[in-house]
């Protein structure tokens, strides 16, 4: 059997929490299907671990958030 302890990287509670989230709805679908039959439903968490991925590798920065929100408004005057 292999060893993965060569194989560490390192990841934040964010990632962690992402991929435990991935493959719980990864697992979802599998069952939704094995269950129904119904592509339909499977393609339906399939769609949110894709969504997941998206937020996984190019997560939503909150500054820029309110930067964009708040540039309108002068403080101060």
């Amino acid at each position: 059997q292999k060893k993965y302890s060569q194989n560490k990287y390192m990841i934040n509670q964010r990632q962690k929490n992402a991929l435990i989230e991935i493959q719980e709805r990864i697992k979802d679908s599998i069952t939704a299907f094995d269950e129904s039959g119904d592509v339909t439903i499977c393609l339906s968490y399939l769609y949110t671990v894709k969504d997941l991925f998206g937020q996984l590798l190019k997560p939503i920065n909150n500054e820029n958030i309110l930067n964009s929100i708040f540039k309108g408004f002068c403080v101060g005057k």
